[in-house]
C-alpha cells in the first residue's frame, strides 16, 4: 500500500534529488526518496550488527602460490552463511570472484578482512545489499 504525505525540504536538498532524476538514476522523486529510505535502514542495519545480506567482490592472481585453497578455506571457516559465488576470468592472471553473504554485519565484516589478508588478493570489498530480514 503506497501512503501519500508531505514533506518540508530546502530548495538546495531538492535540487540534488532533482539532479539524480535528471540523471536517469530515478525515474522520479518518489523512487528517489524511497531508495534513500532504504539505503539509510540498511545502513542502520550495519551500524546495529544485525543480520543483512551483502555482495563480496574479490579479485586475486590465481597464479599466486596457494591462493584459491586459502580463499576456500576462509570460506568454510567464516560464521557468515556463503549463499553462492561466481568467479570470472578478467584476464590470463587475474579472476573475479563475487560471494553472495548472509549473515551478522560484524560477521561479514571480519570474512571480507580476512579475505583481504591473504596474499595476492587485490582487492576485496564488501557491499551490503540488504537486511536479511523485512525485505519488503
Amino acid at each position: 500500500m503506497i501512503k501519500r504525505f508531505s514533506v518540508s525540504i530546502e530548495d538546495d536538498i531538492l535540487k540534488l534529488v532533482d539532479d539524480e532524476v535528471r540523471q536517469g538514476f530515478y525515474p522520479n522523486r518518489s523512487d528517489a526518496f524511497r531508495a534513500m529510505i532504504r539505503a539509510q535502514a540498511v545502513h542502520r542495519e550495519v551500524k546495529g550488527h544485525r543480520k543483512v545480506i551483502g555482495i563480496l567482490g574479490v579479485v586475486y592472481d590465481h597464479h599466486k602460490r596457494n591462493l584459491v585453497n586459502q580463499l576456500l578455506h576462509a570460506q568454510h571457516d567464516t560464521r557468515a552463511e556463503i549463499l553462492g559465488s561466481q568467479h570470472q576470468h578478467l584476464d590470463h592472471r587475474h579472476c573475479l570472484e563475487a560471494i553472495l553473504v548472509r549473515g551478522e554485519a560484524k560477521d561479514l565484516e571480519k570474512f571480507q578482512k580476512s579475505i583481504q589478508s591473504i596474499r595476492g588478493i587485490k582487492y576485496a570489498s564488501l557491499q551490503v545489499i540488504s537486511p536479511a530480514t523485512n525485505l519488503t
